[in-house]
Order: structure tokens, then sequence, then C-alpha cells
């Protein structure tokens, strides 16, 4: 089994995939007060990406991915909102 820490796609230990990469930063989110979810993100019938989301307290949604530029949506065409209910 692939974690984050251990046997990673990478061999590097810490250097997870966006799905790891996006659970801890939904914790992490959720631990500081937000509520946050996922964004799965495709061209087609399946996602090719997944990425958190917070809402701050004005009900603002902001994407926060932790592979790449982290307030910036990946330009994919579909793009699904996943409320995640702690």
């Amino acid at each position: 089994m692939q974690t984050l820490f251990t046997k990673n796609i990478h061999g590097i230990p810490g250097a997870g995939d966006c799905d790891c990469l996006t659970v801890a930063a939904c914790a992490s989110l959720h631990v500081i007060g937000y509520n946050c979810g996922m964004v799965l993100q495709g061209n087609g019938k399946y996602a090719t990406h997944v990425l958190a989301y917070y809402r701050d307290w004005n009900n603002i949604i902001y994407p926060f991915d932790l592979t790449e530029n982290f307030q910036d949506l990946r330009p994919y065409k579909k793009n699904q909102y996943i409320k995640i209910n702690f």
C-alpha cells in the first residue's frame, strides 16, 4: 500500500501524489477551523487530478493544491467540488 510517508510512487518519504497531499491538506485545514473539501478535476468521465479547497468566513472558496501553484486550479474542463463532513 502506498502512503505519503513510505512506499510512495516516488520512492521518497514525504513525496506523495495529489490524493495523498489532498488528504493531508484537508485534515490540516479542518484542524485550524476551515470548512473544506476536495475538487476532482478531469477532461472526461474520470478524474485526473484532485486537490483541496477551503471556504473562508465570507464563504469564498479557495483552491489549495499542494502539488503545484497552491491557489490555482489546473485548466481541466470539469471540476467537481465535494464537501467533507468531519
